[in-house]
């Protein structure tokens, strides 16, 4: 038998119908559309394709079932190559596929195309292993060209299947490692798939442990047991199929969902901005106006003896520049609107902000997160101070060259308040949201309360 099939001896042949792999057409074609199909599933796991899903996925299953065509049919097969040597031009046309058809680096491309080889064998040796302990054969891999409908019917779906094991592997470790991009919360869909193995090995195990005599009478009775295992893995890996595809469909509306919020969020901000720095020029047009008042009504009460007058006068005029120095107490303007706006909103409150940025580095954070992170955080401290007596809020940020750091103080509310806070649903988003945004970034978040102070603190690396 050529390219990547393998059938097994031991099996009990009950299935009055023998699969004859001697023929391309349409057994042994399927079980390469099956193994084309697991290795394109693992295959996009890893790298992101550059086209949409299905196009992709009809590509790679036309390119990849042709290969295997001329292999098996053509005069490609008289040349009596290795099988060995046929599989490794298998996953060097893969490779190439990854190389021009999907996005990431080079090593990723190279890992994806090999991981699926390993996959395949190892799952085909874990089918086996599991029939045999269900049963009372002993299987083994052996070149074979005919086969019972049943054994090839679960061999397939098993396979197919199995696939999806490994995708939920591959993202439990890109998880912890964020090694590759994706949504994890995603990865839950792929345990619908992975129950259909069970599905198989039940099913296979069932048709071997069945007499003979009843196998056989049933199917006299024209109790279609083939028939129903046809039906029942066609239909499986069709509903896996669709799954990808429904998989695809809803992280990419999440995606333009996200890009739409972030262009509406920098939109607010650069209209917030354009206030902000209008603002600005207001209080120093304001100031520049009655500087000149300011200093000739200064000098005035220090030359009839009044001096504290005078100095209440700078003192005042002081107040003013350092309120206008306010606007813009850092270089990034992402951060200078949120706090242009925080300071609006605990003004609001009526709040006092107090704010100090300590920033002797350049910060590399994408805007999205760096304002949803500020918002949230700042809100919580407002929030959480508009509910005491003394009603102060104080944040401070710091920015140095391997972290950005953000805390807030406050004083704890009553308890009634923190039972409100608990229950709120925006306020778990909140925190869900600082949180989800420190992970990103390799930080962490944390909150204590002492000595009447709540104290919140969010550090990322940068």
């Amino acid at each position: 038998m050529q390219l990547l099939n393998y059938g097994f001896s031991g099996f009990k042949e009950k299935s009055m119908y023998q699969v004859d792999l001697t023929q391309f057409f349409p057994f042994t074609m399927i079980t390469h559309i099956v193994r084309a199909l697991f290795t394109y599933i693992i295959l996009r796991t890893i790298v992101k394709e550059k086209k949409n899903t299905f196009l992709s996925g009809m590509l790679f299953l036309a390119i990849t079932v042709f290969y295997s065509y001329i292999s098996v049919t053509s005069a490609f097969s008289k040349l009596h190559i290795s099988e060995f040597l046929l599989m490794a031009l298998y996953y060097v046309i893969v490779f190439v596929f990854s190389i021009f058809m999907t996005e990431g680096k080079l090593f990723n491309k190279l890992f994806a195309s090999i991981l699926p080889l390993i996959a395949w064998e190892l799952s085909a040796t874990v089918f086996v292993t599991i029939l045999t302990a269900l049963t009372d054969n002993t299987l083994q891999f052996a070149t074979t060209f005919t086969m019972p409908l049943e054994l090839y019917l679960t061999y397939n779906g098993f396979m197919f299947c199995s696939s999806f094991v490994f995708v939920f592997i591959i993202k439990l470790i890109g998880k912890k490692t964020n090694g590759f991009n994706y949504n994890f919360k995603y990865t839950l869909y792929f345990i619908y798939p992975i129950t259909h193995l069970f599905c198989f090995m039940f099913i296979a195990s069932l048709l071997q442990n069945i007499p003979d005599s009843v196998y056989r009478a049933m199917d006299k009775k024209g109790i279609p047991l083939d028939a129903s295992l046809l039906t029942f893995t066609a239909l499986c890996m069709i509903a896996d199929i669709v799954l990808i595809f429904i998989i695809d469909k809803n992280q990419k509306r999440e995606e333009k969902n996200i890009e739409s919020e972030k262009s509406l969020l920098k939109a607010k901000l650069d209209y917030e901005q354009i206030m902000m720095y209008n603002s600005e020029k207001q209080e120093f047009r304001k100031l520049k106006h009655d500087y000149a008042n300011i200093i000739t009504t200064a000098k005035g009460f220090i030359e009839i003896g009044k001096p504290e007058k005078s100095a209440e006068i700078l003192s005042k005029a002081s107040y003013d520049i350092s309120g206008i120095s306010q606007y813009s107490p850092c270089s990034n303007d992402t951060i200078n609107t949120v706090l242009y706006l925080k300071r609006k909103q605990a003004l609001n409150s009526g709040v006092s902000l107090d704010i100090d940025v300590d920033e002797t580095f350049a910060l590399k954070i994408d805007d999205y997160d760096l304002c949803r992170l500020l918002g949230n955080i700042i809100d919580n401290s407002i929030s959480a101070a508009a509910e005491t007596n003394a009603k102060k809020s104080r944040v401070l940020i710091e920015i140095d060259k391997e972290h950005f750091a953000v805390i807030t103080k406050n004083e704890i509310p009553n308890e009634e308040y923190g039972k409100k806070r608990r229950k709120s649903k925006e306020h778990g988003n909140g925190i869900g949201i600082i949180s989800e945004i420190a992970k990103k970034y390799n930080g962490t978040y944390d909150a204590t309360a002492e000595n009447g102070i709540y104290t919140a603190k969010v550090v990322l690396t940068k």
